[in-house]
Order: C-alpha cells, then sequence, then structure tokens
C-alpha cells in the first residue's frame, strides 16, 4: 500500500536515512553506522524503485518478515530447549 513507510524503511535500514532516535536492531544488535559491517549489510537489503509493482514490493515484503519471524521462533525454540536441559 501507498504511504506505509516500506521505501523509508528500507532506506533506513540501510542508512540512507538518518535515525532521528531511537535504535533499528537486527538479529538482537544495533544497526551499523559505517565501514564493511554496513556494506555487509546493504549487500543483504534489497532495494528497489517508486515504480515497481506495489503487490510485489508487498509481497518481497511478507516473505522477509516471514523468514525473519521464522529464524527468531526458531532461536526461541534453541533457547527454551537449552534452558529446559539446564533446569
Amino acid at each position: 500500500p501507498s504511504g506505509g513507510g516500506k521505501s523509508t524503511l528500507c532506506r533506513t535500514i540501510n542508512r540512507l536515512e538518518t535515525i532521528d532516535r531511537g535504535i533499528i536492531r537486527f538479529d538482537g544488535r544495533p544497526l551499523p553506522e559505517e565501514g564493511s559491517a554496513l556494506a555487509r549489510l546493504r549487500s543483504e537489503v534489497g532495494m528497489f524503485g517508486s515504480r515497481v509493482s506495489s503487490a510485489i514490493v508487498v509481497a518481497v515484503i511478507y516473505i522477509g518478515l516471514s523468514m525473519a519471524l521464522s529464524a527468531l521462533a526458531h532461536r526461541l525454540e534453541q533457547r527454551s530447549r537449552s534452558t529446559a536441559i539446564a533446569e
């Protein structure tokens, strides 16, 4: 949907927009501000032009969020198992 902030989010993650306040964390760590770590991050975060069909953009964001949530659920499950074993 138009005006939802999709491009702004991608531009902010890529450090093309200034973060006025707060912290964006990826995989539990603050986003890198410069250097090789930022270059690595940029290679993993896709950007798209504003002429791309909204349906495609929404699908890509949905897939990306689904993958991130799946990875998070997997990590939480592993932590839960390791905690149960320790007890």
